[in-house]
């Protein structure tokens, strides 16, 4: 079921990213046409987490689209409750992929730390975020945008294009994290093996921070991680808490 639901998730969130709109509802991946309905009422986003509007900085494009999602996750009790793992690991790898006019991130997490599920310390594990970073030329080349999706009228094809949801954007190597994950596997076509996502799409990412706490960024107008000391925060306590 937990796994049903992180397919449900992705897949509703990624047809509401306009910057690489989809338009055939038959691009929805094979896993989901298993997927239960989710009937949940729309509840509104927690204050903060308006999308900003484009920005270009030095060759680079920043956009990112709001989301329109069933549920927040707003607690780390929550999180872990419908997590099916629970990691603290290093990104050691991400690339943009490109799926039915999409722009995903696949990254690759070498585990340091496994509080719930059935994956190991030193693991590679594989997962995928919505949104990612590449050439403007390749973004352009492989999603279905046009000018009222992505209205920036002019940039060089060798400038870069970094594309997020509700002011937040996926790992970058060298990032240290807790990860609240649920198995996708199969949402990516191309991807072999076993394949997480991000529970609450990005809710349940969270960046390690000086004190040796995790801590969920705050929606930003570039992929620079900005925190405040009132944002979702994991102690050393509250992660011995959620080792299963």
């Amino acid at each position: 079921m937990k796994r049903l639901i992180i397919v449900c998730i992705l897949l509703a969130a990624s047809l509401l990213l306009c910057a690489c709109a989809v338009h055939d509802e038959s691009a929805l991946a094979p896993a989901a046409t298993n997927a239960p309905a989710d009937t949940s009422p729309e509840v509104e986003a927690p204050a903060g987490t308006d999308a900003s509007e484009p920005m270009e900085e030095d060759k680079t494009i920043y956009y990112s689209w709001d989301t329109f999602r069933l549920k927040y996750y707003l607690s780390i009790e929550e999180l872990a409750e419908n997590s099916e793992v629970i990691v603290t690991g290093e990104c050691i790898a991400a690339k943009a992929v490109y799926q039915r006019g999409q722009i995903y991130t696949l990254s690759e997490v070498r585990v340091n730390d496994v509080y719930k599920g059935e994956v190991g310390t030193g693991d590679v594990i594989q997962i995928v975020e919505m949104g990612g970073r590449d050439n403007y030329g390749e973004w352009k080349k492989n999603c279905n945008s046009d000018v009222k999706d992505f209205p920036v009228e002019t940039h060089p094809e060798d400038g870069k294009v970094v594309i997020g949801t509700d002011g937040f954007y996926p790992m970058k190597e060298g990032e240290a994290v807790l990860l609240f994950l649920g198995d996708t596997t199969g949402f990516l076509q191309e991807v072999e093996g076993t394949l997480y996502g991000v529970i609450g799409d990005t809710d349940g990412k969270l960046y390690l921070q000086s004190d040796g706490t995790y801590q969920k960024p705050s929606p930003s107008k570039t992929d620079e991680l900005v925190f405040d000391k009132d944002n979702l925060t994991a102690d050393a306590e509250s992660l011995k808490n959620l080792i299963v």
